[in-house]
């Protein structure tokens, strides 16, 4: 009788521990927001850039180009950029999500930027240029 007890005990105790983890994986799963998509994270950066936010600028980056970042280079960008106005955001012009290469025009009240975005295999920003 104990025996059954405690083996009764022990298999609720398994039973209600599985539970909890599978409670908690789905739930930080359904707190998992989907990816952005590719104009979604350029226009992201692009806005950083141009409020001269250097961390906010490296958030999707990864860790090779993030390394890259200065915060004087920020600053030179978003002088470039707001010498062009107010920024109004981004239009597709080149998009090839197979080599994860993406171009896109930054419109501006007086001009245009050239955005180029290259994102790695695991979706992290690989590159990020302005020309």
């Amino acid at each position: 009788m104990i025996r059954r007890l405690a083996f009764g005990i022990t298999y609720a105790a398994i039973i209600g521990g599985l539970a909890a983890c599978a409670s908690q994986q789905s739930q930080q799963i359904a707190e998992t927001p989907p990816p952005a998509s590719p104009i979604a994270v350029a226009d992201r950066i692009t806005r950083a850039i141009y409020d001269d936010r250097p961390s906010a600028v490296t958030t999707d980056f990864n860790d090779a180009l993030r390394r890259q970042v200065h915060r004087e280079d920020v600053a030179a960008i978003s002088h470039r950029m707001h010498r062009l106005g107010d920024y109004h955001g981004l239009v597709a012009q080149d998009v090839n999500p197979d080599t994860g290469r993406y171009v896109f025009a930054a419109d501006f009240t007086r001009g245009m930027m050239q955005i180029r975005l290259r994102l790695d295999r695991y979706g992290k920003v690989a590159a990020y240029r302005v020309k």
